[in-house]
C-alpha cells in the first residue's frame, strides 16, 4: 500500500485507496468476531458469578461493571448472548434453584424465599410462579420425590 501511494500517478492513489480500504474492513471484521468470542466468555463468567451469589439483588450497573461494559452494551451483549433480559435471566436462575430446593428438602416456603434474597415470602411466590407455572406449594406436592 505504501508503494502505490509513494507513486503520484492517479492510478496507483486510487489502487493504494481501494488497498487500504480493504484492509480496513478486514480489521474492522476480525475485530467485531474477537469481541463477539470476548463477551461470549464475559456472560459465561457472569453466568458462574450469578450462580454463586443466589440471594444477590445484582444491579445493572454491578453486572455490566463485572463484564467491563457500559450499561448499555452489557444490555445489548446481554440480550445477544441469552435471548432474555438480565432481571429475567436472574429470576429464571435463583427460581429453577429454588424448585430444586422445594423438591429436594423440607424447608419452609418462606425460608427458601430468604436463601434467594426475598425477604417477603409473597413476593417470591408470585414470581415463583410466573417463572415455573406454578405455586412454590404445588410444585413442591406435583414434583415431589
Amino acid at each position: 500500500i505504501m508503494e502505490l501511494a509513494d507513486d503520484p500517478a492517479d492510478s496507483s492513489q486510487i489502487k493504494a485507496n481501494i488497498a487500504l480500504q480493504n484492509l480496513l474492513v478486514e480489521l474492522y471484521f476480525e475485530n467485531l468476531d474477537l469481541n463477539r468470542k470476548n463477551h461470549s466468555t464475559k456472560i459465561s463468567e457472569l453466568h458462574k458469578i450469578i450462580q454463586s451469589e443466589p440471594a444477590k439483588w445484582w444491579s445493572l450497573s454491578e453486572l455490566a461493571d463485572i463484564c467491563r461494559l457500559s450499561v448499555n452494551q452489557f444490555r445489548n451483549v446481554f440480550k445477544r448472548e441469552t435471548g432474555m433480559n438480565p432481571k429475567t435471566y436472574i429470576d429464571r436462575i435463583k427460581m429453577s434453584k429454588a424448585a430444586e430446593q422445594l423438591c429436594s428438602s423440607e424447608r419452609s416456603i418462606a425460608e427458601i424465599a430468604h436463601v434467594f434474597g426475598y425477604e417477603d415470602p409473597y413476593h417470591f411466590s408470585r414470581r415463583f410462579k410466573e417463572i415455573m407455572g406454578a405455586a412454590p406449594e404445588h410444585y413442591r406436592r406435583g414434583n415431589a420425590v
